[in-house]
Formats: C-alpha cells, structure tokens, sequence
C-alpha cells in the first residue's frame, strides 16, 4: 500500500516529467509519444485531481519581461 510520503513523491515526479515534456514538445523536439504523455497525465489526475498543472491547456506560460515605455 502506498504512503503519503510516496504518494507525493511520485505526484511531484510526475510534474516534474510532465513539465520537461510539455516544454520540449512545444519547443518542437516531443522526448515521449503523446499516449506516453497522456498516460502520465492519466497517474496524475487519478493521484491528484485538482493538481495545478492539469489546469493549463496548451503551450506553457513563460515568464515574460514587461517593459513599459
């Protein structure tokens, strides 16, 4: 049976993966299939449903330099 310390521990590995894959698929070199990614998504939603990164669609956000004029 799994502990809540493992439990967190392999939710905050899955964000790290999915957050490497994200980027690298947005920046056009994908590093897993997109079954591989979704599978992924799939563990994490179940382990963690209100997770923040299931929250974002599409590319993700950057930090941007706002310079005013």
């Amino acid at each position: 049976m799994a502990t809540a310390t493992s439990t967190r521990d392999r939710i905050d590995e899955l964000e790290s993966l999915l957050r490497r894959y994200k980027d690298a698929y947005y920046d056009g070199q994908p590093l897993v299939s997109d079954a591989a990614y979704d599978a992924l998504e799939d563990e994490l939603r179940d382990l963690d449903p209100g997770h923040t990164l299931l929250q974002t669609v599409g590319a993700p956000v950057r930090e941007q330099v706002v310079t005013q004029w």
